[in-house]
């Protein structure tokens, strides 16, 4: 997507529009969201991209906070590309990144425009890490971990530009998205792979538009998601 000046109060607007259009709703009395200049110490919950929560008041716990619709997740199962992921037998965290990618290159044409313009470029994961910063993991099981995750990246990669070249009427570079960039892959994957949620067993992991803000990155996780996993495998419908 392409990158636009715009100040965090401006970003934060747009984002707070687009969660009430898409009912995405939030206990107004418990939490509030802000741009991270705002955000102070203690009991804030603050997402590195620039957006967080601030709890108003002490929070309960299992209290609900945020009430999410399914409509508005980003899912590969329910996504226009859905029927080529089918065809082409993708699935997984690269069909998810191949998706956010395609509603990216969207622009403001993409019903998730307004989510998606919140997001930061890349997120922070060693595998984004420079040589320098590898060397503190060498010959650690994390160091393993990202050697094996970029072959697998590149090998996903690989899988893309076939694809790219057997649909480039759909797959269009544009508005920032550029299908040849391996960088471009590079940073939104690092999205996916830090923001993701499971869903249910038809949208399986997912952007999850608000949820992410919270920390849950961590084992002292602020927060968990709830969600009726067992549904239609057909068409994602809860059953009864």
């Amino acid at each position: 997507m392409a990158i636009v000046a715009q100040s965090g109060e401006e970003t934060l607007r747009v984002l707070l529009e687009w969660f009430e259009k898409n009912k995405v709703t939030y206990n107004e009395e418990a939490i509030k969201v802000v741009t991270q200049q705002q955000t102070q110490g203690g009991s804030n919950i603050v997402s590195p991209n620039g957006i967080g929560i601030v709890a108003k008041r002490a929070l309960i716990d299992e209290e609900p906070l945020v009430m999410i619709p399914k409509c508005a997740v980003i899912s590969s199962a329910s996504s226009a590309l859905a029927n080529i992921f089918e065809d082409e037998g993708l699935g997984g965290s690269l069909a998810l990144c191949i998706t956010v990618m395609y509603e990216m290159a969207q622009g403001d044409e993409s019903p998730w425009y307004g989510y998606l313009q919140s997001l930061p470029r890349r997120a922070d994961i060693p595998l984004l890490w420079d040589a320098e910063s590898l060397k503190w993991l060498a010959g650690t099981d994390v160091g393993k971990w990202v050697e094996r995750d970029e072959k697998n990246v590149r090998d996903d990669f690989g899988v893309l530009q076939t694809l790219v070249a057997d649909y480039p009427s759909v797959f269009v570079s544009q508005n920032g998205v550029r299908w040849d960039d391996f960088e471009c892959f590079m940073d939104t994957t690092s999205l996916v792979s830090s923001r993701a949620f499971m869903v249910d067993e038809f949208r399986g992991n997912s952007m999850a538009p608000f949820a992410d803000i919270f920390n849950h990155l961590t084992s002292a996780a602020n927060v968990h998601i709830e969600s009726e996993e067992a549904v239609c495998l057909l068409c994602g419908n809860e059953f009864g």
